[in-house]
């Protein structure tokens, strides 16, 4: 028999010894059997069997054999290696039956040369195979670039029992194709480039109330910023993250 080991969730602490999935070639039939197997919490797994023609195995030497899966799975994965096989010691055949990882049992990184976001970068290059890097990805890791963080500046905070006005909120490094949305409670502002935020002078906002600071583009990775509206008529940064290019969503950001 012929496993790989697939562990999908790069955790070693879950699935069967860290596998969540693998891939098998059985020879108890006769004949080479090619199958896919999910691991299930109870130690039990779930298979189905390759197509004909969907995998094969080529002898390429007296010792060596190339075996291929036809898989649409992402354009990397780390799996667990082995080549198992069941012998016996011949210096101490009544010791039973030992099963054999041979050669090179082990962790590795592999290709699989697929491009799931067409930006024509594959394999372990591929930082982010979920967005397409584009014109901008200079460093060819296959993601678009990020935009700073937002830095913001205020003007007359003042503050009256539980609401607060200002004169002006503002932004200071936007660029002029960063587009600007601010979220406040019952306003939603927005801008390109830096300046002042529209239809922030002399609103009501509640103190202690959240602005959602974004900026984007669709060529780099957004970026954002929480404030709070104090007591004080100031702002505070609570958190700060990302957001997928030309997307308002918030996210945590890649490791680039």
């Amino acid at each position: 028999m012929f496993e790989v080991l697939l562990n999908t969730d790069d955790n070693a602490s879950t699935g069967n010894q860290g596998a969540e999935s693998g891939l098998f070639v059985f020879t108890n039939t006769g004949r080479l059997d090619y199958e896919f197997c999910n691991f299930n919490s109870d130690g039990t797994r779930t298979c189905s069997t390759y197509a004909s023609g969907t995998a094969s195995d080529v002898k390429t030497g007296s010792n060596s054999h190339v075996v291929t899966f036809s898989n649409s799975y992402r354009n990397w994965t780390i799996i667990s290696l082995s080549v198992v096989g069941l012998y016996t010691d011949p210096k101490n055949p009544g010791a039973g039956t030992f099963t054999d990882n041979a050669p090179d049992h082990g962790q590795y990184v592999f290709d699989m040369h697929n491009d799931p976001d067409g930006d024509g970068i594959t394999g372990t290059g591929e930082r982010c195979p979920k967005y397409r890097g584009g014109k901008l990805d200079r460093d060819g890791d296959g993601c678009p670039p990020k935009l700073p963080a937002p830095a913001y500046n205020w003007a007359g905070g003042r503050v009256s029992g539980s609401v607060a006005t200002f004169d002006r909120i503002g932004v200071t490094n936007a660029q002029s194709a960063v587009t600007v949305t601010a979220r406040f409670v019952g306003l939603l502002s927005r801008r390109t480039g830096s300046g002042a935020l529209p239809r922030v002078h002399g609103r009501r906002f509640p103190v202690n109330s959240r602005v959602i600071l974004i900026y984007s583009n669709p060529n780099y990775f957004g970026s954002y910023k929480i404030l709070r509206i104090t007591r004080a008529g100031s702002l505070t940064t609570l958190a700060r993250g990302c957001t997928p290019p030309g997307s308002l969503t918030l996210i945590s950001c890649p490791k680039l």
